[in-house]
């Protein structure tokens, strides 16, 4: 079974597109590559903001796609 520990790390970066979307970079650590991710304006995202920065494990989900848990689901 694939397991890939992933490391979500907030920079603290914002950005605004129009007039109300508001958009948050966060940075996305896979072994010893850093990727940016863009988060949208809603209350998920900014309740994903307030738990990092954070470790998660993933394991295979179908033949294409990787999932992980957290311990409480998101607001």
């Amino acid at each position: 079974m694939f397991r890939k520990t992933l490391a979500l790390v907030l920079t603290g970066a914002l950005y605004f597109a129009g007039t109300n979307a508001m958009l948050a970079e966060i940075q996305m650590t896979v072994g010893d590559e850093t990727f940016p991710v863009m988060l949208e304006e809603n209350d998920a995202a900014k309740d994903l903001m307030k738990r990092l920065p954070l470790s998660l494990v993933f394991e295979n989900y179908g033949s294409l796609e990787r999932i992980s848990y957290l311990k409480e689901k998101l607001e």
